[in-house]
């Protein structure tokens, strides 16, 4: 692994990290594009795997992806630093919203 984890990817080096708080078992999670020098795919494995270890425990996920976003049971976007909407990924899929233009985007 090297010093500091020297000889781990990115990739490896995020996944790395998020299993160590996971061992922690902190009542709350943060998460800061913790999966971005990942694939899509296994974006979308490791937050399942995440979600599932984190199950009646607080987390909170900064995701780089907005599709990412339907897995959480409350969904804030920021726009240029502030609140636009804030509520259910069902609510706030909708025509014209903040969320349904980032997702459009992506």
């Amino acid at each position: 692994m090297g010093v500091g984890g020297s000889r781990l990817s990115t990739g490896q080096r995020q996944k790395l990290g998020i299993a160590r708080a996971l061992l922690k078992r902190a009542d709350l999670m943060i998460l800061s594009e913790s999966t971005s020098d990942l694939d899509p795919l296994a974006q979308d494995r490791l937050a399942e795997k995440v979600l599932e270890a984190r199950e009646r425990r607080g987390i909170v996920w900064i995701v780089n992806r907005a599709g990412m976003a339907s897995r959480f049971d409350r969904v804030i976007v920021l726009d240029d630093g502030r609140v636009a909407e804030d509520g259910a990924f069902g609510e706030l899929d909708k025509d014209r919203t903040a969320l349904r233009g980032l997702l459009e985007s992506a």
